[in-house]
């Protein structure tokens, strides 16, 4: 029988600890895998047949591996002319005395008709995390990468430090928890969408008719005398001609609320142009696109759900509005141009791909903005005259921010309100003298 303690502090050395003591004792709290609040977490990318992986810590063992920059290895030695092969690429953490390090490897498959995928072994001083396999095609002059990472086989993430100790069964638990936010959020916009649709409909019954008419194919309004708008019907609604103010319901002074029934795909452009008295209006969850200056210089307009069935919001779609806050979800694809601008915003999340030219502009409330790390490009002058920006935060790595395609001018025309770009492992700061963004990591 024996036991065994630590850590306390050495008298006359009469405690002494090795390296392999702390590794043992930081191993039984640190499960293997890639910490993904790190960098960019070991991420493979390709060039032709150059493979890049990304900035990234690991940790094996209770050893800690970390990489502050991206790492190239050249595959096309790898290649046959005419046979198939694959290549697996890892992390090793190698004990072995004459070693004592961590690195990346490579494992060549053989060349075959139908090659099969070689895997690292681990053995008494070797461990590995597979980070990614490639395949190479017979004189292939492409990689083709197939990620390794969120394998919990192979690699598998670090996603909390006291992983052993059950804490990331929780964050798969949470990451399920958010998954079921998403779907009862979009529930909830279906229900209050059949909410106001009802309500609407018993004006049908008990309210009085004020105008109707055709704005689509299939598409129908009805106005009641309380301000309420019921628009129904299915597919697309027209485009009009904002110059000729074709629109039926342009510059109306009695809708005050407008609501979408479920069926309604398109809402066309100018269709609500300078409704002055509008404050509200119910989106559905069939709607997949927003026109030009369709709820535009609508300067009450105060609320409005944006689905998750929706990928454009066109140019101008919401500018000079009254809208506090707004959320862009990334089922968006493309906000477009001017899509908010002369607004009178105060906190903006974005998670749409494509950010367009001058999308904010002139709103000079915007205190709190919110990048997600699904935003891949801004177009010029975002947030161009928004000068009261105090917080701006993106929800991703450095690498990752630098990662994102930016027009020169992505966020202003002036340097004069360049903010601090808040990321996850540390914050970007403009320098207006040289011109340039620095990087600030934490815990430098």
């Amino acid at each position: 029988m024996a036991f065994s303690f630590g850590f306390f502090n050495s008298k006359n050395l009469d405690r002494t600890y090795t390296a392999e003591n702390f590794n043992e004792y930081l191993s039984s709290i640190i499960c293997d895998g890639i910490q993904d609040t790190y960098g960019a977490a070991f991420r493979p990318t390709a060039n032709k047949l150059q493979l890049t992986i990304g900035s990234g810590k690991a940790w094996i063992d209770g050893h800690y591996f970390i990489s502050d920059s991206s790492y190239s290895i050249d595959l096309s030695k790898y290649v046959d002319e005419s046979l198939a092969r694959y290549v697996s690429v890892g992390i090793c953490c190698n004990t072995g005395e004459s070693y004592r390090n961590i690195g990346f490897e490579v494992l060549p498959g053989t060349p075959a008709t139908s090659p099969n995928i070689p895997y690292f072994t681990n053995s008494s001083t070797k461990t590995y995390l597979t980070v990614c396999v490639v395949r190479l095609s017979a004189g292939a002059t492409e990689l083709d990468v197939r990620d390794y990472r969120s394998s919990e086989t192979y690699c598998g993430y670090v996603r909390c430090i006291l992983g052993k100790c059950k804490v990331t069964a929780m964050m798969t638990l949470l990451e399920e928890a958010n998954g079921t936010i998403e779907d009862l959020k979009t529930a909830n916009d279906e229900l209050r969408s059949q909410i106001s649709e009802l309500r609407a409909a018993m004006e049908d019954y008990c309210g009085e008719i004020v105008e109707t008419g055709q704005i689509g194919e299939n598409v129908f309004y009805t106005l009641y005398s309380n301000g309420t708008l019921l628009v129904r019907g299915t597919g697309a609604t027209y485009d009009y001609d904002l110059a000729k103010n074709t629109s039926p319901l342009y510059n109306n002074d009695t809708i005050q609320k407008i609501i979408i029934s479920a069926g309604v795909t398109y809402i066309g452009e100018a269709m609500f142009y300078k409704s002055k008295e509008l404050t509200e209006v119910v989106l559905p969850n069939t709607v997949t696109a927003i026109g030009w200056v369709s709820f535009s210089n609508c300067s009450k307009f105060k609320t409005v759900n944006i689905p998750a069935s929706l990928e454009t919001i066109g140019s101008m779609a919401f500018s000079s509005s009254d809208i506090k806050s707004i959320t862009i979800p990334k089922t968006v694809k493309t906000l477009s141009k001017y899509a908010f601008q002369e607004g009178r915003l105060n906190e903006v999340r974005i998670e749409a791909e494509t950010i367009g030219d001058m999308a904010f502009t002139r709103n000079e409330s915007i205190t709190k903005v919110t990048i997600a790390s699904t935003v891949k490009k801004f177009g010029a002058s975002v947030f161009a005259y928004s000068t009261r920006i105090k917080s701006f935060v993106y929800e991703g790595s450095m690498e990752m921010w630098n990662a994102i395609t930016k027009s020169a001018s992505w966020f202003s025309g002036s340097d004069e309100f360049m903010p601090k770009i808040e990321c996850i492992d540390g914050d970007i700061i403009y320098d207006k003298e040289t011109k340039t963004w620095n990087e600030v990591k934490k815990n430098a």
